[in-house]
């Protein structure tokens, strides 16, 4: 009985040291996203939708649609990590 309360304790205080993680960690790119469409179009992201990583041809391209806390939304593009990212401004379609 003593060494299961030893054991419980020990767990217990080794699960206390662990670290939490964020619910998110940012990647390079979302970094400078964000600096980027705040910069260029004022526009504070609320969330990022239908991002597509991949690499063509061994450089790694990024591309997805952003939403601003406004309501404008942006499509996004990078085909080359040292270059910036191409914004197009998505206008709802009316027939």
């Amino acid at each position: 009985m003593i060494y299961l309360r030893a054991a419980l304790f020990g767990a217990v205080v080794l699960l206390a040291a662990m670290p939490v993680s964020a619910p998110h960690a940012e990647t390079t790119w979302e970094v400078f996203l964000q600096a980027q469409i705040l910069k260029q179009e004022q526009c504070d992201i609320e969330f990022v939708l239908n991002v597509r990583e991949m690499e063509v041809g061994g450089v790694p391209t990024v591309s997805g649609r952003v939403h601003c806390r406004d309501g404008r939304s942006f499509d996004f593009s990078r085909l080359h990590p040292d270059e910036e990212f191409e914004l197009k401004n998505c206008q709802p379609l009316v027939c």
